[in-house]
């Protein structure tokens, strides 16, 4: 019996269930095998898993649950026995982590914590850093963080744009475009904010043209991000 808080599929047709008691399940399309994570791994998750993405190569997840976001290491199964580094949520921050995403090359992660009006972004760096027992282990670090504000409104969607640039769509209609440029051992930061359009956004999405379609309640506009 699974009783399951979140699932998610990698492009590779693994199916990943996260469970109310911290565990995780993998089922893999193809070859019809499941994996289940243990009670005994190390540094598994103490509370039900509520958000999770694959790397876009499937080899690694990232899952969240009340106070932690995890990544494994870049193994087979995704056990935690090799897991990297957890974060644990600031002081006074409720709600949990909420959703997560990876960038289209796997080396940078979004992750929105807390409740949905009041949720902030957390961006990290995910990197390979020393050896664990099954393989290299993956390391976040925080590169960035956006928080609501009078003048952006609740934060509706984060969306990877390419592999360093991030833009955050909020309910007063305005974009928040983070762009991260990779130096050898750190990142460095533009951004700018414009409005894009009218306010009472409800989330948005990358089409594979490459607008983005933003959603109100009764309409949706397009937004050409390089026009």
């Amino acid at each position: 019996h699974f009783d399951t808080c979140f699932a998610c599929w990698s492009d590779a047709g693994k199916l990943m269930l996260g469970l109310a008691d911290g565990n995780f399940a993998i089922w893999d399309l193809g070859s019809n095998e499941t994996f289940m994570s243990r009670t005994h791994f190390p540094g598994k998750h103490r509370n039900a898993i509520t958000c999770g993405a694959w790397t876009p190569d499937g080899t690694s997840l990232a899952l969240g649950s009340a106070t932690q976001l995890k990544v494994s290491a870049p193994i087979a199964n995704a056990s935690w026995e090799g897991t990297a580094a957890k974060l644990d949520l600031a002081a006074g921050v409720s709600g949990g982590f909420q959703k997560v995403s990876f960038s289209s090359d796997g080396r940078m992660l979004a992750a929105f914590a807390g409740s949905s009006v009041f949720r902030s972004l957390g961006i990290y760096s995910v990197k390979e850093g020393g050896v664990a027992k099954n393989g290299a282990m993956r390391v976040l670090t925080p590169v960035g963080e956006v928080k609501p504000s009078p003048s952006l409104g609740s934060l509706q969607a984060a969306l990877w744009l390419g592999p360093f640039t991030l833009a955050v769509v909020c309910a007063t209609g305005r974009v928040k475009l983070l762009q991260y440029l990779r130096h050898e051992d750190f990142f460095t930061l533009a951004e700018e904010s414009c409005a894009v359009t009218e306010a009472g956004v409800v989330t948005a999405a990358v089409l594979a043209t490459g607008h983005v379609a933003i959603a109100h309640s009764s309409k949706v506009a397009l937004w050409d991000p390089v026009g």
